[in-house]
């Protein structure tokens, strides 16, 4: 019981009462039931209030009784309530209880506070939620427990110890009993198979501890569970139900099924021997023969276990195919291999013997065979025949024996045997040399030459003519796997000299005449024999020199020329050149014409004038004129063109190269006339004066001779015969232009005109035109007001209205379409530079309603719903005021300004319109939309069915619509909710499923009026589709044999789906469920599940059965004996298999210990005492048990390789001063005795320990253990004893310099090296900073500036540290790769004559030199700067600049100096003449210049650019337009070129229409006129015209008919052909009416 206390506050002043309290309770009830509550004691020294635990006031306790809340008054009664000195009892019932009082009641008192009243508390029962019943035994087999538990949660507040959960569980819907295990766990003990299918569920209760009663309410069951316990093939029947067959040859035997009962279903599989003979429930066997004989069993197996039950087939007078032990076919082996015995079996019925032969021949009666140690002559293909008198069958196996190639005398392995050739290149094809050599496997063979090749195909080397790479030796190796043998050929070929060079390298000389001296050159070349050699000057002539070397010394002008040298040997010559070129400065330059001087007019075409002179290298020519420094041009020859003035001048020719030069010149006097140097004093042009001004104005020219001057008026009148002219009190009369004309009779003259204007203003001469005052329009008409003034000069005219300029030209004012916005004043202001006048005009417009028409409300569109009322007013903006019409189409409605209709109709919807009009201009009308609204009535459907049976996968599509104002939108429902993805009312569904099937609702609306809704009922057809899948899932199942196999074929399906399986084209059952009761391995294979309705057929995923099963009883040994014996060394090899799926492991025992042979074979490379013993092999796959089969093994020996130390290893490591103890031992029988050697030396022990102490360095070394026991077999065994001790003394570094210098990009390699044991590591640092080193060698390649500084090394070993001096490295740099070339670009672009500079740097220490080349020609440059003026087109090119000093040199990167020139050399044209085609032919126009940068080329047909690429024009399909005169413009950024001009002539056949003069096609004449037509037609070139009548030819004249005396009785209708030889036309039919001055008949 829990206790506790109500206090209850008396107020008695300051005296406080204080009573006894009683144990509190707990009381549990159901929601809605009755808690009753017994003597609670409440604390407090005042009034306390008792609250729910939620904190709703219940009730208060106090001195003067009992007062309950109003929320409670209904439902708690307080039964008693005594007051004592301090503590109170109070006795309430709660009825109708709610969850919302459940919990421990709170008490507040005034002195108090808050606290819990004891532990009183109302707990409100609930039912548990519905449990989950979970298996906890995975999986569940016959035989074994079943331990299944059930799990709710208490769902009553609070929660409370008092409340305890419990369960009961069912079977089959009625309560069990099982053995519980804990309260929420049962035990279904030893399950049998007849609980399957049963169904298990729980239930949950709670149940009230202190009364030890349920609460009454118990939760929903549990989901249920049916039982399916498994169970392995437990008999197995055959069907017939034989298990024995003794059969005849020939004889058929029958089917045999094999069934078990199993869960889940067996897979079945049919063994013969230990191998699957078949997979399935059936074995069929056919026709026996005697491969049919022998112990069948059928396995059946499921993942619970397995079960075989044998088969047995005895097939008289037969022998089945033998088999090989080991199985092995085929044995390649190498030379001198043992191979072990192999044996044969059959099945006989009688008892077989047993026959070996060798490639067909017999060898021996015997059911084995030896062969021992195996050489060449062993390979063969061996076969085992067993025979019992009646029949006889055979197994065979190859035996290959491998062999290197085997030792011949050295040519024979070559064919033809000649070891050396001596021929001429090219004279001789060499014969194709053979090798070969006998070996197995077959070898390689290969030619190879000084190491490289192969050459030839194979075994063959095919030299072929005879090529100096030819000469050589060659090496032919044959080799396989096994060995190799090889043999040489000798090959010397003979040729002509070739690759002649000449030392010096250089091609060309250039030597200054006098000054320098020209090297001594060599000739040499590659020539077999050794070449003679001659030297030659020119042409040829007597040699110079009969060796290789030529002399010539100081350079003379006679050296000037071409030497060669020829090299010659008995097979052939060659030669080689080099130039010699003298080099001399110009001694006088000549000019041609050689005229001295020169005067001529102006416009004279000059000659032009070529300069020359004699000298080498060639010089370079400058023109200068009149001693001027800037050349005219560097070009020989100088061009002057026409005289002119600036052309005057002596002009002067300098000829220079670097080795002297010379001039000469011209004087040139050019006489001129005034051209259009006439000057004016005042120099205007214009002059404006006023009435009674003055004028005067000179001219001037300069000309040679000197000019005369006249002045000429506007008529050409002249009006002063001197440079003056005056003009004194001018009027009007004299504005005009005057004009200067100088003449001097050479040339043209010269004329300068000025203008006179005379000035007059507008003020009072200003007038309008009409002249108004005021002026009355009608809206819309257009108007022109005109001003003008006399002024001059002329006048500019301004409109003007309100301030505000408008629009207007040359005075006039324009206005179109006039409008009310245009009434008021206008006024016109003429202005000039003497001043300004002006004049006003009034306009006054009338306007009728124009677009001004609105309503009100004001908007287009008017809605109102159906029955309502509208109200529209229509007005508009008129002078004098309009009338209005209401239409509605072309019915009035109404004859005022207001539309009112009342209770509008659907039908009243439509376009009203509104005219207003007051006959000053047309009435203008503005409509309204009125629209009628209303909502839907009925929704219509498509298709109009109530429902619909799709087919899965289909699509089906709904279309919903009604009739609305607006629009109604359309909501499809399914069920109660919304369909997404409908639009307009139509609803696509898409692959429907059989989710989609339903009620489907079609809801219309538009907010006016009520929705209105149509349904259809929509039922999916769905097949199998890809819904197919198995149950359990997995569809590679493996199965035990002889274990039962169950697998459900299940689909989704409407209606419903009917199954078949099939294996392969076999039908196996027509229900879902594919069940084999005992599973053998025949069973095996892939099985196809088809499922199908009236929908459609569909088949499954194939499902993969395996039938796995042990090695049951077919273990056997190689050798079989179970008996062996072997001396110690000698090896052994025994062999375990089994037949097993899947493949068997196989473990071998000695005795108890497993040892570590993992693949079946037990074997040692030689047999060791301690390997005596029997040995057990045992092999499983964890199918079935283990089988088993021993074998005993007995080994003698000496002590051999048995020895050991005690402790093992065969190295012992202590440090300097220790101490070390080893026992050597070993297997011996009888036992061995025992021996220490160091260093040849026997060292004392006791029985086989070797005792070391205070161990030093000098005594680490290798300590051998000997063993003996008398039987020659004696046992060495050796110990490696390291003593270690730390890097003592100096650290060694080589090279010992304590400074190395070194260039940048050299390599440095430092040692460093001590005395340690064990070894030292090595680090070195460069300052403080670790850095990369190899076993204390440091490695320094390709040293920069970085790699500077002072270096030492550390050596450590596990015993100490040490570190060595330092080592200083000094780094010297080169240019590397800092050249740089300015400017910075990879290509530098120059115009041709311009200077080229380019400034080469680099960062080098010592500072480097600079060398600049062209190619491979040195360029002269000053200190890397490489500058030529002038530069020529011949040095675009690479340039490239080395940077040396004496570290290193460094070539910058390749720089292309790229120089630009305009097309200056002409443009070539393809075709060069005049083109001629016909029309709808193409042409094509090329041209071409020589350009850098390549030019653009644009073609132009006389002034106008055609359409080309990359100078060609392309005429596709030549049209007469396409004629006319060519040229093309190349250009690049240099300059540009126009070409010759090419012309182009289009020729054409006549044109459609031919032309009669006069016209047809009918001419009427009177019997005995002359007739007379001419025909003519466009061609080009012109056309040939023939007359026929018919098809007959009449005379005619170039195109012209001429019928004199024109009778009835001649040919009416005639045809022109014309004709220029491209192509034919002809007119239709002329026809010829005769009108007779009587009646024709």
């Amino acid at each position: 019981m829990i206790t506790f206390k109500v206090f209850v506050c008396v107020a008695l002043g300051l005296l406080g009462i204080l009573l006894d309290g009683v144990e509190g309770q707990t009381v549990v009830v159901l929601e809605g039931g009755t808690a009753t509550f017994n003597d609670v004691t409440v604390p407090g020294t005042g009034g306390t209030v008792v609250s729910t635990a939620g904190g709703q006031q219940v009730m208060q306790l106090d001195i003067f009784g009992s007062t309950v809340f109003p929320a409670f008054q209904n439902r708690v009664t307080v039964t008693s309530f005594n007051n004592g000195f301090r503590d109170g009892r109070s006795s309430f019932v709660i009825r109708n209880v709610q969850k919302s009082d459940a919990g421990n009641f709170q008490c507040q008192s005034q002195f108090e506070g808050q606290q819990p009243c004891g532990s009183a508390t109302l707990v409100v029962a609930g039912a548990p939620t519905k449990p989950t019943l979970n298996v906890l035994t995975d999986p569940i087999i016959v035989g074994n427990d079943v331990i299944v538990e059930c799990q709710s949660t208490s769902t009553s507040v609070p929660a409370s110890s008092a409340l305890k959960l419990a369960y009961n569980l069912k079977e089959n819907g009625r309560l069990a009993l099982p053995q519980p295990t804990t309260a929420s766990r049962f035990k279904i003990s030893s399950i049998s198979k007849a609980k399957k299918g049963a169904r298990y569920s729980c239930i949950a209760y709670e149940q009230n501890t202190l009364s030890n009663q349920l609460t009454g309410l118990q939760s929903t069951d549990s989901d249920v569970y049916i039982m399916d316990p498994l169970y392995p093939p437990e008999e197995l029947l055959f069907d017939p139900p034989r298990a024995n067959y003794a059969v005849s040859s020939s004889e058929t035997l029958p089917e045999v099924t094999c069934t078990a009962d199993c869960n889940p279903a067996c897979t079945f599989d049919w063994y013969k021997g230990s191998q699957i003979f078949q997979a399935g429930d059936r074995l069929s066997l056919g026709t026996a023969d005697k491969n049919n004989a022998g112990n069948y069993f059928c396995r059946a197996t499921n993942n619970i276990g397995n079960k075989d039950k044998p088969l047995i087939i005895t097939v008289e007078d037969s022998v089945s195919t033998p088999t090989l032990i080991p199985p092995t076919s085929e044995y390649n082996v190498p030379e001198g291999t043992n191979v072990d015995d192999i044996f044969c079996r059959a099945e006989c019925t009688p008892e077989c013997t047993y026959t070996w032969l060798k490639d067909g021949q017999r060898l021996l009666g015997s059911q084995g065979i030896r062969l021992g140690t195996v050489g060449p002559s062993s390979s063969g293909r061996y076969t085992c025949r067993a025979s019992n008198g009646e029949d006889l069958s055979e197994v065979s196996f190859d035996l290959d024996v491998q062999y290197p190639p085997k030792d011949l005398p050295g040519r024979e392995l070559i064919s033809p045997s000649t070891s050396r050739y001596q021929v001429e290149e090219g004279a001789l094809v060499l014969p194709d040399i053979s090798c070969n050599a006998d070996c197995n496997p077959p070898c390689t063979v290969q030619w190879t030459k000084a190491g490289v090749g192969p050459y030839g195909p194979g075994s063959v080397l095919s030299l072929g003519a005879a090529s100096r790479d030819d000469t050589g030796t060659y090496t032919c190796t044959a080799n396989n796997t096994l060995g190799q043998t090889t043999t040489n050929v000798e090959v010397l070929i003979e040729f002509r000299p070739e690759q002649l060079t000449l030392t010096p390298p250089g091609t060309r000389y250039n030597s200054v005449e006098g000054d320098d001296a020209i090297p001594d050159v060599r000739c040499s070349a590659v020539c077999n024999p050794d070449c003679d050699y001659e030297w030659y000057k020119g042409d040829g002539g007597a040699p110079l020199s009969d060796t290789a070397v030529i002399s010539l010394g100081t350079a003379a002008r006679a050296y000037d020329g071409t030497y060669t040298c020829r090299a010659s040997n008995k097979v052939g010559e060659d030669v080689i050149s080099f130039d010699v070129s003298v080099l001399y400065g110009p001694e006088k330059a000549t000019i041609e014409p050689p005229q001295g001087s020169y005067k001529v007019p102006t416009g004279t075409l000059l000659p032009s004038v070529t300069c020359s002179a004699d000298c080498n290298p060639g010089c370079s020519y400058r023109w200068v004129k009149d001693d001027s420094l800037q050349p005219i041009t560097t070009l020989r020859t100088l061009t002057l063109g026409q005289a002119e003035p600036n052309t005057n001048g002596i002009y002067k020719c300098l000829a220079s190269n670097d080795y002297g030069s010379a001039d000469t010149k011209f004087d040139l006097a050019v006489q001129f006339g005034p051209s259009s140097t006439v000057q004016l004093q005042p120099p205007q042009s214009s002059h404006d004066l006023s009435e009674g001004d003055d004028l005067t104005v000179t001219c001037d020219a300069t000309c040679d001779p000197p000019c005369n001057f006249r002045w000429e008026d506007t008529s050409g009148s002249a009006v002063a015969g001197s440079k003056t002219l005056k003009l004194t009190d001018v009027t009007r009369a004299n504005a005009g232009t005057y004009t200067c004309v100088a003449d001097n009779g050479v040339g043209t003259p010269a004329r300068r005109p000025i203008n006179v204007n005379v000035l007059i203003g507008p003020s009072g001469r200003v007038t309008i035109t009409p002249a108004g005052p005021v002026i009355s329009l009608k809206q819309g008409n257009s108007f022109v007001l005109t001003c003008s003034a006399e002024c001059s000069p002329v006048c500019t005219y301004k409109w003007l209205k309100d301030t505000q300029e408008l629009p207007s030209r040359n005075g006039i004012l324009t206005l179109n379409d006039v409008n009310r916005n245009q009434n008021g004043a206008y006024t016109c202001e003429a202005t000039n530079v003497v001043g300004l006048g002006a004049k006003d005009i009034v306009l006054d417009i009338k306007y009728g309603p124009g677009n001004s028409v609105s309503f009100t409300p004001d908007k287009a569109s008017h809605s109102a719903e159906e029955n309502s009322d509208l109200s529209v007013t229509c007005s508009a903006d008129c002078k004098p005021e309009c009338e209005y019409v209401w239409k509605r189409g072309l019915t009035e409605v109404a004859l005022t300004p207001v539309l009112y209709l009342e209770a509008i109709q659907r039908k009243q919807a439509g376009t009203y319109s509104c005219t207003a009009n007051n006959e000053v201009s047309q009435p203008s009308t503005q409509q309204i939309s009125v629209d009628v609204l209303y909502g839907p009535a009925e929704v219509r459907m498509f298709p109009d069915e109530a429902q619909l049976y799709p087919v899965k996968g289909s699509s089906t599509s709904l279309k919903c619509w009604a009739t609305c104002n607006p629009e109604c939108t359309y909501i499809w429902y399914k069920g109660s909710s919304i369909v997404p993805d409908s639009v307009d009312g139509e609803l696509d569904l898409r692959n429907v499923t059989t989710e989609t099937s339903g009620n489907y609702l079609c809801v219309a609306s538009n907010n006016v009026g009520e929705p209105a809704t149509r349904s259809v009922e929509i039922n999916v057809r769905a097949g199998p589709g890809t819904t197919i899948r198995f149950s359990p899932p997995d569809d590679t199942p493996i199965v035990m044999e002889g274990r039962q196999f169950q697998v459900e074929c299940i689909a989704e399906c409407s209606p419903p789906c009917t199954y078949e399986w099939r294996k392969g084209s076999e039908k196996l059952t027509n229900r879902s469920v594919l069940e084999f009761p005992e599973t053998d391995r025949e069973k095996a294979g892939s099985y196809i599940c088809f499922a199908s309705n009236d929908a459609n057929s569909q088949a499954s995923k194939p499902l993969t059965l395996e039938v796995t099963f042990g090695p049951g009883n077919s273990i056997h040994l190689f050798p079989p004996d179970q008996n062996q014996s072997y001396a110690v060394g000698v090896p052994f090899n025994i062999k375990c298999a089994a037949e097993c799926d899947p493949e068997c492991t196989y473990k071998w025992f000695l005795g108890p210990k497993l040892l570590p042979y993992d693949d079946g074979v037990l074997f040692s490379d030689a047999a060791r005492m301690d390997q005596a013993g029997t040995y057990t092999c045992v092999a499983s796959n964890g199918i079935g048990g283990a089988t088993t089969k021993s074998v005993t093994i007995d080994v003698h020996a000496g002590p051999g390789t048995s020895l050991t130390f005690t402790p093992p290893g065969s190295k012992q490591v202590l440090r300097e001063g220790g101490s070390l103890s080893v026992t050597c031992s070993a297997d011996c029988n009888p036992p061995c005795t025992y021996m220490w050697i160091f260093n040849e030396e026997e060292i004392p022990t006791s029985r086989g320990r070797l005792e070391l102490s205070n161990v030093g360095r000098e005594e680490k070394g290798v300590y051998s253990c000997l063993a003996d026991n008398g039987l020659g077999n004696q046992g060495r065994k050796p110990l490696n004893v390291e003593v270690q001790y730390g890097p003592e003394g100096a650290i060694d570094i080589f090279p010992a310099d304590g400074t190395q210098v070194l260039n940048e990009g050299a390599s440095l390699a430092l040692k460093c090296s001590a005395d340690c044991s064990p070894d030292c590591s090595y680090t070195w640092f460069l300052g403080n900073e670790v850095i990369d080193s190899k076993d204390g060698v440091l490695s320094l390649v390709a040293v920069g500036p970085e790699n500077a500084g002072t270096y030492r090394c550390s050596a450590e070993n596990s015993i100490g540290l040490s570190s060595s001096e330092v080592v200083t490295v000094v780094v010297q740099t080169g240019p590397g790769n800092t050249v740089k070339i300015e400017p910075s670009g990879d290509v530098n672009n120059v115009t041709e004559g311009e200077q080229l500079e380019m400034r080469c740097s680099a960062v080098c220490s010592p500072p480097c030199t600079y060398t600049w080349y062209f190619g491979v020609e040195r360029v002269k440059s000053d200190d890397g700067v490489l500058t030529i003026d002038e530069v020529p087109r011949n040095m675009s090119g690479p340039f490239v600049c080395y940077a040396a000093n004496d570290v290193g040199l460094q070539g910058s990167r390749l720089i292309k100096v790229d120089i630009q020139y305009g097309p200056t050399d002409g443009i070539d044209l393809d075709p060069a003449n005049n083109v001629t085609v016909v029309a709808g032919s193409p042409f094509y126009l090329r041209c071409s210049a020589n350009c850098d940068p390549p030019c653009k080329y644009t073609w132009y047909q006389g002034p106008l650019p055609r359409e080309s690429e990359g100078g060609r024009l392309a005429i596709r399909k030549a049209a007469e337009g396409d004629g006319g005169s060519f040229t093309c413009r190349a250009r690049n950024v240099v300059g540009s070129l126009v070409s010759d001009v090419v012309d182009v002539e289009v020729q054409y056949g006549p044109r459609d229409e031919i032309e009669l003069d006069p016209p047809g096609p009918t001419y009427v004449v009177q019997e005995g006129d002359d007739v007379t037509v001419t025909c003519s037609a466009d061609c080009k070139p012109g056309c040939k015209y023939s007359w026929f009548a018919g098809s007959e030819q009449v005379d005619s004249n170039n195109g012209k008919l001429v019928i004199e005396n024109y009778q009835r009785s001649m040919p009416r209708f005639y045809s022109c052909f014309a004709d220029n030889g491209l192509s034919t036309r002809v007119m239709a039919p002329l026809q010829v009416e005769v009108h007779c001055e009587y009646t024709c008949t």
